[in-house]
């Protein structure tokens, strides 16, 4: 659960800063939207062989369950929360 969460804000984080960039557009490689859920992105898993298995654009399968992201502006705080909600979490005050 923690290594989805931490792959999981890394690329929302890469896509939304757009840098480093040689790793944001790989992983931009990897993204699709829908017409019905432009906001949505979806990630496909590009590792059929042994070459490109443990690459991070391939391990993003986690984030197809995120819902909303992708044209808003969030902040560390906001990409935080929302993947402790959705993965989860126990929240203790």
């Amino acid at each position: 659960m923690w290594s989805k969460y931490a792959t999981s804000s890394l690329v929302i984080r890469l896509i939304r800063d757009g840098s480093p960039r040689y790793l944001s557009e790989e992983v931009r490689k990897t993204m699709y939207t829908t017409r019905r859920k432009p906001t949505t992105p979806r990630f496909y898993d590009n590792s059929k062989g042994k070459i490109g298995l443990h690459r991070l654009s391939n391990r993003l399968e986690c984030l197809n369950v995120l819902e909303n992201w992708l044209e808003t502006d969030l902040g560390n705080h906001a990409i935080r929360t929302m993947l402790k909600t959705s993965f989860n979490f126990t929240f203790e005050n």
